[in-house]
């Protein structure tokens, strides 16, 4: 789900941005980006735009504590 490069922890943020990308025009290589609202900073990059993949891999980063 999310990329194998390691990240740097952030603090939870009070709002955040989730879109849906494409890799490449005209193809079907989406992933899904999250961004906080408030500094612009990226979060997180997940290989998928399902809504099942999107939730584990927040729920995963919460328990962390990421």
């Amino acid at each position: 789900m999310s990329t194998p490069l390691s990240k740097k922890k952030w603090d939870r943020p009070k709002r955040i941005s989730i879109d849906e990308i494409s890799l490449r025009k005209g193809h079907k290589d989406f992933v899904t980006v999250i961004s906080d609202i408030d500094t612009g900073e990226l979060l997180e990059v997940i290989n998928s735009h399902k809504q099942d993949d999107i939730v584990e891999t927040l729920a995963e980063l919460d328990e962390r504590g990421s």
